[in-house]
């Protein structure tokens, strides 16, 4: 079985040619999905540079040491845990979801949570990403 991922249309005319070739030896079965973008290394870089650092901050000026890994576990678990069923056990399980599987809109719907939760939680006023990338790019 071959996979293949298409970005154009050159691409696509190289796949139509092999599987025309691969005709020749008989029928073929395609199935396509469309490919959903991941997440940016803008948004981990927002993430573990901004969002995680503010939060660490706000935590130790109410007397608490958690490092930035901790402190992502924590988030992690509050945002990305996920609970299902599983048929063979029977029993109900739960699991964290890691961020390497999230795709673009996933990542940023656990961003802003995890800004509005800083926010309700410790009065924290995360800077947007959008503000944030505006700073770093002034001379």
């Amino acid at each position: 079985m071959k996979k293949f991922t298409v970005k154009s249309n050159a691409e696509l005319l190289e796949i139509s040619n092999i599987i025309s070739e691969t005709m020749k030896k008989g029928a073929v079965e395609i199935n396509f999905r469309l490919l959903k973008p991941s997440k940016s290394l803008e948004q981990l870089g927002y993430y573990h540079g901004v969002v995680l650092p503010l939060i660490v901050e706000r935590m130790e000026q109410d007397g608490n040491k958690f490092t930035i890994s901790q402190v992502d576990l924590f988030l992690k678990d509050k945002f990305l845990r996920e609970d299902f069923f599983n048929e063979i056990t029977q029993e109900f399980q739960s699991m964290i979801k890691s961020k390497a599987e999230l795709k673009l809109n996933e990542m940023s719907e656990f961003i802003s949570s995890v800004i509005l939760f800083s926010a309700e939680m410790w009065g924290l006023e995360i800077p947007s990403a959008e503000s944030h990338r505006l700073m770093a790019n002034k001379p």
